[in-house]
C-alpha cells in the first residue's frame, strides 16, 4: 500500500537513493548526489513543506514546496514547487495527482497565497500535469536560458479566502469535499486557459471554483496576487475578503556609483545590490546581491531574496544594513589602492551561517582559477563543463573531492578582466557563475576583493591547464585565398516549389540550394553537393531542447534582452518566427532578408525592427545537421581557438566566431558582418547542437547582418572565423 507522508531527515538517505534510481540530479554526476549533499539541497530551497510517497521502504515519489527554485526566490506566502520525482513505474498512476492533493490541503492550511514551478514546457508527462491541477502562464511566456517557463497557480489563496469566510468546518474536513480540481480545469488546459491581458499589459487569471451548493468566479492579478473582484454565478455566500496582493519592491533606486576604472564604475541600489558595469555591452559584468542567512532564505541569482537596506555612502565607503529575524546583516564596500573590497558578517546568536554570492554576468567570459602554488586552471566558459555547473543542485558542488583549493580567480573577456581574491579560511563554492560564493559562520566576516582593469591589459599565465572537456585548436590556418576574399552577396532569387508543399519557396542556386516555409517559420533545408547543412523536421513539428514548436532549421526572431537575469537567452521557436522579406527597414513590420554567395555555399542573413519597437535583441536560430561528437570551434577573431564536442551532456557557451563539424562532412562557420553587440550563443543538448545568433539593434531600422559558410577543411574554417 502506497504512503504519502511528509520528509523526514531520516528519509534523507532513501531519497537520495529515490533520485538516482529515477536518474534525477545534478547535470555534473548524479553520483555526487548522497545523503549529505541531498539534505544540503533541501536546507539551502528552505522547504516549507516536503511530502513523500513510500511502497514499503522505499520512496517512490517526492515532492517540495520551497523558499527558493535554485534560481529564483518567492515572496512571504509564495512557495516554489519542484523536486517533484516520480518512480516510473508509477508514473502513469493516480500516484502524482493524489500527492497534489494532500500537499494542497496541507498549503491551504498553511496560509500559502500562491504556488510557482519553473516547468520545460516539452515534458509531455510533467508539464501537462501542471496546467490540470491549475498552473497558468502569461501568454507571452518563454523558456528562460535554463529552459524554464515559470508557471503560477494562485488557486491556494482563493480557495483559503473562500473556506475560511463561509465554512465553518476545520479545513482538513472541507478539503476532501471541496471541487478545486475542477477550477485547475481538468484535462483539457493549456498554459494559458483563464488568462487575459489588460490595457496596461498586466494580466488576470480567473478560477471557476464550486463548493456545495453554489459557484464563484474569481479574477487574480497574475503577478502580484491581488483578488481583483468576485462573480457568484449560482449559489448564495457571504462576503469575501479583496487579497492586497504581494509587493516587488519595484525598481530599486540607484544610491552612489564610484568609478573603478577606465568606463567602469560599481554601483549600489536601495536593496544592497553591488553592480559593476563595463565597456562592450549594456548589462553588468558582475551582480553581488544581498547575502543570506543559510537555511533561513534561499539563495537566487535570476530573482533574489529582497532585503530592505539601509545605505550610508561616502567616497570610498559604503556601509550597508539590513535587520532580519536571523540576526543584522552589514556589508562594507571600500574602495582603494585600484581595488574594491568588500566585506560582509552576520551579527546573531546561534549556529548561523552567511552565504555571499557574487555572480558574474559578463558576456563571452574565460575563467581562470590559481591555487597557493600558483598552479593555473583556465580557458573558455562553457556552462556544463567549465565551472561546474550543479543547476537545481548547487550545494552537490562542496562534495568534490581531491581538487585544489582556490585562492583566486580571474575572469575577463576582449574589454574586462575581473580579479578577485580571498582568504582560504572560508567555505568556497566553485559553481556556476559564481564569483565564487563564500560562507562563514555567524560573528566572522566573509572578506573578499575585487580588482577590475581592461581587457587587454591582463595577460595570460604563461603556463596553464585548460579545464577537461575542452582544448585548445591544434591545426595550421592556411592562407586565405582570392576566391574567399572576393566573393559578393546577392539577394536569394525564390520560386514556388515544384517538389514541396504548397507554402514552400525554393532557391536553386548552382552549387546549392535553400528551401523556405512560411508556415514552418524559417528556412527548411539547405543542401549542397546532396548533403544537407540544417537539421530540420519539416513538415512536422517536434520538440527541440526546451522548444515545442521546431520545424525549421533557421529562423529568425525577437527575445528578451540576454542581460535580463530574469530571462537570459531565452528559447524563441516557430510560432514567434519573423517572416522571411524581400528587403529590410519596413517602418511597420519586423523583417529579415537572405543573400547566397555565387561562388561557395554561403548565405548571409539581416534583419532589422520595425520603427514601433527596436527593444530587446534580434536573433537568427539554427539547428546544424551534426552528428554526435561534432567538433565545436571558436573564439574571437585573431585569437586562440577552442574546442569541445558536442556530446550528450548538455553545456551552453557564447563567442564572436565558431564552426561546427556537420555529419556529412565541411564545417558550417558562423561569424558576424555587421550590428551591435553581437553574440553567438550556443546550446548542446542530446539533439544535437542550437545556435542563438544574437545582436542588439539599438535604433530601429539599424540592420544586423551575418555570414554562414560551409568550407570543406578545418583549416579553411579556421580562416573563415578571422575573416
Amino acid at each position: 500500500m502506497t504512503l504519502i507522508r511528509e520528509y523526514e531527515p531520516a528519509d534523507a538517505v532513501r531519497l537520495a537513493a529515490h533520485f538516482l534510481r529515477c536518474g534525477y540530479g545534478p547535470h555534473y554526476g548524479s553520483s555526487q548526489l548522497g545523503a549529505n549533499s541531498m539534505a544540503a539541497v533541501l536546507a539551502e530551497r528552505v522547504p516549507e513543506l516536503f511530502m513523500v510517497a513510500l511502497d514499503g521502504e522505499d520512496i517512490i515519489g517526492c515532492i517540495g514546496f520551497m523558499r527558493g527554485s535554485g534560481r529564483r526566490v518567492t515572496r512571504e506566502n509564495e512557495l516554489f514547487a519542484g523536486l517533484f520525482v516520480l518512480d516510473p513505474r508509477y508514473r502513469n498512476s493516480m500516484l502524482a495527482g493524489n500527492m497534489f492533493v494532500k500537499s494542497f490541503e496541507k498549503l491551504v492550511a498553511l496560509g500559502t497565497r500562491a504556488m510557482r514551478i519553473e516547468a520545460n514546457p516539452t515534458n509531455k508527462k510533467a508539464f501537462p500535469l501542471y496546467l490540470r491541477v491549475g498552473f497558468r502562464a502569461r501568454p507571452d511566456a518563454r523558456a528562460d536560458e535554463d529552459g524554464y517557463v515559470e508557471l503560477v497557480s494562485h488557486l491556494p489563496g482563493v480557495v483559503g479566502d473562500l473556506l475560511r469566510s463561509n465554512i465553518g468546518d476545520e479545513l482538513e474536513d472541507v478539503l476532501p469535499r471541496f471541487s478545486w480540481r475542477n477550477a485547475a480545469g481538468g484535462r483539457a488546459v493549456a498554459p494559458t486557459t483563464g488568462v487575459t491581458i489588460q490595457p496596461d499589459g498586466s494580466a488576470v487569471v480567473s478560477y471557476d471554483l464550486s463548493v456545495a451548493d453554489f459557484h464563484l468566479r474569481a479574477h487574480i492579478a497574475m503577478d502580484s496576487g491581488a483578488t481583483l473582484h468576485h462573480e457568484v454565478v449560482s449559489g448564495a455566500i457571504g462576503e469575501l475578503p479583496l487579497h492586497e496582493g504581494l509587493d516587488r519592491h519595484g525598481k530599486p533606486a540607484i544610491v552612489a556609483v564610484r568609478a573603478l576604472c577606465p568606463d567602469t564604475v560599481a554601483e549600489v541600489d536601495s536593496l544592497g545590490t553591488v553592480r559593476i558595469y563595463g565597456p562592450g555591452f549594456p548589462g553588468p559584468v558582475l551582480i553581488d546581491h544581498w547575502p543570506i542567512v543559510r537555511g533561513a532564505t534561499a539563495t537566487g541569482w535570476r530573482r533574489p531574496h529582497s532585503s530592505t537596506v539601509h545605505v550610508e555612502a561616502s567616497e570610498d565607503v559604503w556601509r550597508l544594513t539590513a535587520k532580519g529575524d536571523a540576526g543584522t546583516i552589514t556589508k562594507d564596500v571600500r574602495f582603494g589602492e585600484g581595488m574594491m573590497s568588500v566585506t560582509s558578517v552576520l551579527n546573531a546568536v546561534g549556529d548561523r551561517e552567511l552565504v555571499a554570492s557574487p555572480w558574474v554576468s559578463m558576456r563571452m567570459p574565460e575563467k581562470y582559477t590559481v591555487t597557493d602554488g600558483e598552479a593555473w586552471v583556465g580557458g573558455p566558459a562553457v556552462r556544463g563543463i567549465w565551472p561546474d555547473d550543479f543547476t537545481d543542485f548547487e550545494a552537490c558542488a562542496d562534495d568534490i573531492a581531491g581538487q585544489p583549493v582556490a585562492t583566486g580567480a580571474i575572469w575577463r573577456n576582449s574589454s574586462l578582466a575581473i580579479e578577485a581574491i580571498w582568504s582560504t579560511d572560508m567555505t568556497v563554492r566553485h559553481e556556476g557563475n559564481h564569483l565564487p560564493q563564500f560562507r562563514r559562520p555567524a560573528n566572522v566576516p566573509i572578506t573578499y576583493g575585487i580588482k577590475v582593469s581592461p581587457g587587454r591589459d591582463w595577460v595570460r599565465p604563461p603556463e596553464f591547464a585548460a579545464p577537461a572537456g575542452i582544448t585548445r585548436e591544434k591545426v595550421r590556418r592556411i592562407r586565405r585565398t582570392g576566391t574567399l576574399m572576393t566573393t559578393k552577396a546577392r539577394p536569394a532569387s525564390w520560386q514556388p516549389s515544384k517538389r514541396q508543399g504548397k507554402d514552400v519557396m525554393e532557391c536553386v542556386e548552382p552549387i546549392m540550394e535553400l528551401r523556405y516555409s512560411e508556415t514552418a517559420g524559417g528556412i527548411t533545408g539547405w543542401s549542397y553537393d546532396g548533403r544537407e547543412v540544417l537539421s530540420s523536421p519539416y513538415p512536422s513539428v517536434r520538440s527541440w531542447g526546451s522548444l515545442a514548436d521546431w520545424s525549421a532549421g533557421l529562423w529568425a526572431g525577437r527575445c528578451s534582452p540576454r542581460e535580463n537575469p530574469e530571462q537570459g537567452v531565452e528559447w524563441v521557436g516557430g510560432t514567434a518566427a519573423i517572416k522571411l522579406k524581400k528587403f529590410v527597414g519596413d517602418p511597420v513590420q519586423d523583417g529579415w532578408t537572405l543573400h547566397t554567395i555565387d561562388t561557395i555555399p554561403a548565405i548571409e542573413v539581416a534583419a532589422a525592427l520595425s520603427l514601433q519597437d527596436a527593444k530587446g535583441d534580434m536573433a537568427f536560430y539554427l539547428t546544424p545537421a551534426v552528428a554526435p561528437g561534432s567538433s565545436v570551434l571558436f573564439g574571437d577573431p585573431g585569437a586562440e581557438k577552442w574546442v569541445v564536442e558536442a556530446t550528450s551532456r548538455r553545456w551552453s557557451l557564447g563567442t564572436s566566431r565558431m564552426a561546427v563539424e556537420l555529419q556529412n562532412g565541411g564545417y558550417l562557420v558562423v561569424r558576424p558582418i555587421n550590428g551591435e553587440n553581437q553574440e553567438i550563443f550556443i546550446r548542446s543538448e542530446r539533439k544535437g547542437i542550437h545556435l542563438s545568433l544574437l545582436s542588439r539593434l539599438c535604433e530601429a531600422g539599424t540592420e544586423c547582418r551575418w555570414r554562414l559558410s560551409v568550407l570543406p577543411h578545418r583549416s579553411a574554417a579556421l580562416v573563415e572565423m578571422d575573416g
